[in-house]
């Protein structure tokens, strides 16, 4: 553990860098998540408005820590509906995400993503989304993108 002196004592206990560097990292690349509004959403460090649909809110807000089809900092979101927490291959998740018995549908994503450390103490992520709306178009979006696209599922099933 190293002393950072002022901060230290301004936080009150010792501080761990990778602990302040995520902090840090997280809250320039969520964007300030957990004050934001649709009306005035921006991207991180203010680089312009950010389009009120699923893709766009889930690249402005989940996309520093996650993607669709490989683990990052987070786990990948594709096929997340249905899916008992904690179980992604080849993602380290905490002891308490892994016991939680959570299956992800949309009432459990929203609340997640409202408070996830509510949900489950003892998880590492922070990220809060508050917005109602933002957590609708951000859930819609990873139902619509743990699906086949239909023409794809068409040539599946024999269907011209």
């Amino acid at each position: 553990m190293m002393n950072f002196g002022p901060l230290d004592r301004a936080v009150g206990i010792g501080c761990r860098p990778r602990r302040v560097v995520s902090a840090v990292m997280a809250a320039l690349l969520c964007g300030g998540a957990s004050n934001a509004h649709t009306s005035s959403l921006t991207w991180p460090l203010g680089i312009g408005p950010v389009e009120s649909t699923g893709p766009a809110m889930y690249k402005a807000r989940c996309g520093g820590c996650h993607a669709l089809d490989k683990n990052k900092y987070g786990p990948k979101h594709r096929g997340v509906f249905g899916r008992l927490a904690g179980t992604q291959p080849g993602y380290n998740y905490t002891g308490a995400l892994r016991r939680s018995g959570i299956v992800w549908t949309v009432e459990t994503l929203d609340r997640w993503t409202e408070d996830p450390r509510r949900m489950v103490p003892g998880t590492r992520m922070h990220a809060r989304l508050k917005d109602p709306e933002e957590r609708r178009l951000i859930i819609e979006y990873l139902r619509e993108a743990g699906s086949p696209p239909s023409d794809q599922h068409d040539e599946k099933m024999g269907v011209p």
